[in-house]
């Protein structure tokens, strides 16, 4: 299982960023809560064989100060028989996300900081 973290300096765009993040994977499961909001897809690996679950998580508890912190979770991608190391399949969807989440930031004036990974 990999994670990676990130605060998002808004400036009033959170509508914006739910957007991108729903557009990001349309056909998902969402769960919203009174702090945030939880996205949840399987992506299937064709090297692994096995479908790999993906959690973006939004936590707008901060968005009064114009901040949003985002952490995307990806795991399961280590259930193979041959290939049993991972093979970068967690980290792949990872850096796909970060990628177009770049871009997006810079697109809109977005000031973003990553916070932990692992």
């Amino acid at each position: 299982m990999q994670h990676k973290s990130y605060c998002l300096q808004v400036n009033r765009q959170e509508e914006a960023v739910y957007r991108f993040i729903e557009e990001f994977w349309p056909n998902c499961y969402e769960s919203q809560y009174s702090s945030g909001y939880l996205r949840v897809f399987e992506d299937y690996s064709l090297m692994k064989g096995n479908n790999i679950m993906v959690c973006i998580r939004v936590d707008t508890s901060r968005s009064e100060q114009g901040e949003l912190d985002i952490e995307i979770i990806a795991g399961g991608a280590r259930t193979g028989l041959i290939f049993d190391i991972g093979m970068g399949s967690e980290g792949r969807r990872i850096r796909k996300f970060e990628k177009e989440l770049l871009s997006f930031c810079r697109e809109k004036g977005i000031n973003l900081e990553i916070l932990n990974e692992g």
